[in-house]
């Protein structure tokens, strides 16, 4: 049996909280973290996401792209991807 084809093989998919929280663990370290924007109507503006450092009290990143942000960030692998959270 040959191996699997990564271009073909179905992902394992990932909640996008299960993301963040990945991600927050990583950037905790640097004193950094993922918030989502509180102010309404602001989420719409921005993206729902940004990046900020606690040092600084700066925001790093207006608009955070979830999925290459935590790619680049190595907590999302290439055989998972992003899911949308189903609510109750």
């Amino acid at each position: 049996m040959a191996g699997l084809d990564p271009r073909t093989a179905a992902k394992v998919p990932v909640s996008a909280k299960t993301v963040r929280q990945r991600a927050d663990r990583k950037l905790t370290a640097v004193s950094q973290g993922l918030r989502v924007w509180r102010t309404p109507g602001s989420g719409h503006k921005a993206g729902d996401l940004y990046h900020h450092d606690f040092t600084t009290d700066a925001i790093l990143d207006q608009k955070v792209d979830l999925d290459s942000f935590a790619r680049n960030l190595g907590v999302l692998q290439p055989w998972e991807e992003i899911t949308e959270e189903k609510s109750c």
